[in-house]
């Protein structure tokens, strides 16, 4: 599957010479459907562009303009806007696009589909706004949104990384999100003896049998906050630990048969965590098993 989709919402002819720039680039250009950010009426963007990084998408509001000013200006409406808003637009976007892929038979539906569980699934997601001219594909400037969180892993050399203390009721920010979901899935698999794959830590997460997923999902009301943590999008999240252990707990003992309590599953969590904020997706999933067997044991 490509890594790099060009999302045209603006019908207007000037604009189609950005989308034969973004062809020649390998984009997968779709277009013919709206898409509007803020508040009602709410603001309709010319295009979005996604790529893929190492660790996940980097979503690009584009504006298209003749002058390089106006470009600028035209971006820099989006920087106020929630990130979560702009995703969820987004992500109804693209379920129409399914709708359309399915009604005219388009092959590239498969294509659609899985970008939209990476981007669920996804360890970082980068929302930015993008000012162009019409006459070239590369941005005059590019910004994040306002809202957005730089990786704290970006901003703290080696030697002084600290891994947050799990107890209690937290907030989580959208890295440490991702980092604890990567944990307890992790930990999970080791547990329940789903950890004999061969293939590489990202293909092995993106995997749509994974078990966790699926008895959370079966189980409405039963894993309140293992829900919030798994499943949907990984933008950050509220979440008792103590409630999350109690359950991992109670799930990990009727899967192995082995007593676990609450206490040794936060101490678990704990050991892990650093480990899995530093794991490469690229690496093969056994070694990521190997490293969370040690905490499991007895």
């Amino acid at each position: 599957m490509g890594d790099r989709f060009l999302f045209a919402f603006d019908g207007a002819t000037d604009n189609h010479r950005y989308r034969d720039f973004a062809r020649e680039r390998g984009f997968e250009v779709f277009a013919g459907r709206e898409l509007r950010l803020g508040p009602s009426p709410g603001w309709k963007p010319d295009c979005m562009r996604v790529v893929a990084e190492d660790r996940g998408y980097t979503l690009a509001i584009v504006e298209l303009e003749a002058d390089a000013n106006a470009a600028r200006i035209s971006a820099r409406k989006y920087l106020p806007e929630s990130s979560r808003s702009v995703l969820a637009a987004f992500q109804s976007y693209l379920d129409g696009v399914c709708k359309d892929c399915r009604r005219r038979a388009d092959p590239r539906l498969a294509q659609i589909v899985t970008l939209m569980e990476r981007l669920r699934d996804c360890d970082r997601l980068v929302v930015m706004t993008a000012g162009c001219q019409r006459e070239s594909f590369d941005s005059i400037e590019e910004l994040p949104l306002i809202d957005q969180e730089r990786d704290p892993r970006a901003m703290q050399p080696d030697a002084v990384k600290k891994t947050r203390l799990l107890a209690g009721e937290v907030t989580l920010s959208p890295v440490e999100h991702k980092d604890l979901f990567r944990t307890v899935l992790i930990l999970d698999a080791v547990v329940r003896g789903w950890d004999k794959s061969g293939a590489s830590l990202r293909a092995w997460r993106n995997l749509r049998t994974q078990p966790l997923k699926t008895d959370i999902g079966n189980s409405p009301g039963r894993f309140p906050e293992l829900r919030g943590l798994i499943l949907g999008n990984k933008l950050g999240v509220q979440i008792d630990i103590d409630r999350l252990a109690a359950e991992l707990a109670t799930h990990w003992c009727s899967l192995s048969g082995k007593q676990y309590t609450s206490e040794a599953v936060v101490h678990a969590l704990q050991g892990y965590l650093p480990i899995a904020r530093e794991l490469s997706s690229s690496i093969p999933a056994q070694e990521a098993f190997e490293k969370a067997r040690p905490l499991l044991r007895a």
